[in-house]
């Protein structure tokens, strides 16, 4: 498990090196805070009403009294639940672009 998680963030590293090496990627001038009033996270199995088909993620913003709810597949390894990374990121940034919206839309990105 740790030489998988390894992996990951060595290919993760090395994309973000080429994106600002290449893809002419500008930094932030400054620290930005987005504060998040409240969320939730919910693991899902496969085949679960509030995870249809083709989602493998899913962000919601509740109309009354705010916050927000994210809806991830989640695995069971080694007796922990993981979900992917990629998945939850993406519905994190939905969130944080609702909030602010300097952050970008993940949809909409390159």
């Amino acid at each position: 498990m740790q030489k998988r998680y390894l992996k990951i963030s060595i290919v993760c590293f090395t994309i973000a090196v080429i994106a600002y090496l290449f893809m002419g990627c500008a930094s932030i001038p400054g620290r930005i805070e987005v504060i998040v009033p409240s969320f939730k996270v919910i693991f899902c199995p496969p085949g679960d009403r509030y995870l249809p088909k083709p989602y493998v993620g899913l962000s919601a913003k509740h109309k009354h009294g705010g916050g927000y709810t994210i809806f991830v597949f989640g695995e069971i390894e080694d007796g922990k639940i993981t979900t992917n990374f990629e998945y939850l990121g993406h519905e994190l940034m939905h969130i944080l672009n609702w909030e602010d919206d300097r952050i970008a839309i993940p949809d909409r990105r390159k």
